[in-house]
């Protein structure tokens, strides 16, 4: 997702990020560290749409699921 969206192949970095947490969530559950770190991805691309929202979203659950990893710091 990440090269996908320095290329600016927005929905297509949207696309394989999405596929990435999905396969995170299946595999180690919905609290996995690297959907946090997707997550973050994830708004990036969203912010970068003007989808600040949905970016605010997505950057704010990235945040809970760090924090439940790695506590409040």
């Amino acid at each position: 997702g990440i090269t996908l969206r320095l290329q600016e192949r927005f929905d297509e970095a949207e696309q394989a990020t999405r596929a990435a947490i999905d396969c995170y969530a299946r595999r180690f559950g919905p609290d996995d560290n690297n959907i946090g770190i997707c997550l973050g991805n994830l708004s990036t691309v969203q912010q970068e749409q003007g989808r600040l929202d949905e970016a605010e979203a997505s950057l704010r659950r990235a945040l809970e699921l760090l924090r439940l990893r790695h506590g409040e710091q």
